[in-house]
């Protein structure tokens, strides 16, 4: 009888700890979109948050945030067994980093269509680009900087690209990259950048598929974030520009 029941068990507890993985994940996103809903509302009511970028606070407090969901991000995708697996730390091919950035152009260019086209204001939205250029609070901005660009698509990828398509594949591709995809733009709070944040979602969500690596979507994020990030702090002076970066950064 033991010879019979021991090829399955090591089965049958691997796929008990990955759906206990993909519930964990799915209750860590539909937390993030609700805080994500709630901060906004928050900020429509007050304009709280509009001069973050001066604040050494916003990045100190950000900062934390992330670190938090890193190290939940990794305990879920080590539920699921061999971490480094389910997350895609695996070596690429340069070409999927490049790949990444033409995705990146693409939702650009999606996201200034929407903005222009239906004279959307996706900037109060989200209310993340001040309204003037502060000299004098530069170090602050730098610290933010290197948040927006390094810690965020770092730490969402790892959850989104990396432990979400990891987890969720098992459904089959395209449910990986539309679910994690959709669960992406959702967490921004956001709704006229929505459908730009879930198209670039989902389409780093297919290169980390193809490319089996999660590291081509956390470069390819963060010179997204760079490029946004800087052309939005040069433009400060004009609203149309300010209104068209805030929904796609």
């Amino acid at each position: 009888m033991d010879g019979t029941s021991s090829p399955t068990s090591p089965e049958r507890s691997s796929d008990s700890r990955r759906g206990l993985a993909i519930v964990a994940w799915s209750v860590l996103a539909a937390l993030q979109i609700a805080l994500a809903f709630m901060a906004a509302l928050l900020l429509d009511e007050d304009e709280v948050g509009r001069d973050g970028l001066y604040e050494y606070g916003t990045a100190i407090g950000n900062a934390f945030i992330y670190v938090v969901l890193l190290g939940l991000t990794v305990a879920i995708a080590g539920i699921a067994g061999r971490p480094s697996v389910v997350l895609g730390l695996r070596s690429f091919a340069w070409r999927w980093v490049g790949a990444a950035i033409g995705i990146g152009i693409g939702v650009a260019a999606l996201s200034y269509l929407i903005a222009a086209l239906l004279g959307l204001d996706a900037g109060s939205e989200q209310g993340i680009l001040p309204e003037d250029w502060r000299p004098e609070r530069a170090g602050a901005i730098a610290a933010n900087a290197v948040v927006i660009v390094v810690a965020a698509p770092l730490v969402e990828e790892l959850f989104f690209r990396g432990a979400g398509v990891g987890l969720l594949r098992s459904f089959g591709a395209v449910t990986a990259m539309v679910v994690t995809g959709v669960a992406f733009g959702l967490a921004h709070g956001l709704l006229i950048g929505l459908l730009p944040l879930a198209v670039f979602g989902i389409g780093l969500a297919w290169i980390r598929l193809r490319s089996t690596s999660v590291w081509p979507c956390v470069i390819g994020h963060a010179l997204y974030n760079g490029a946004v990030l800087s052309i939005g702090l040069l433009c400060l002076s004009d609203a149309e520009c300010r209104a068209t970066l805030g929904c796609v950064m």
